[in-house]
């Protein structure tokens, strides 16, 4: 039994290592956002951005501007959107 736990926990920690490998480091969001950031600002004065992984975590946003009475719609709609075509781009098997 003790060997299982320890093969479990060996599977687990390498999981988490390959997971964790395969994240956008903080300079790759930047550049990402400061790119969409550039065409935004030429189509849409309530343009919003969101950056998210392959899970869809968030890892970045950001907004043409905050004084729009929808601000936090679409702030929403921005991550409900980079989330799905996450997943719908992902190349592993759902």
């Amino acid at each position: 039994m003790e060997k299982i736990i320890t093969r479990l926990i060996t599977l687990i920690l390498l999981l988490s290592i390959q997971r964790a490998a395969a994240q956008m480091s903080v300079a790759e969001v930047e550049q990402v956002i400061a790119q969409a950031a550039t065409r935004a600002t030429e189509i849409s004065s309530n343009s919003v951005i969101a950056v998210v992984d392959r899970e869809g975590f968030v890892l970045g946003v950001w907004a043409v501007t905050t004084n729009s009475p929808t601000f936090e719609l679409d702030i929403q709609d921005a991550i409900t959107k980079a989330g799905t075509a996450s997943f719908l781009s992902s190349d592993q098997h759902a």
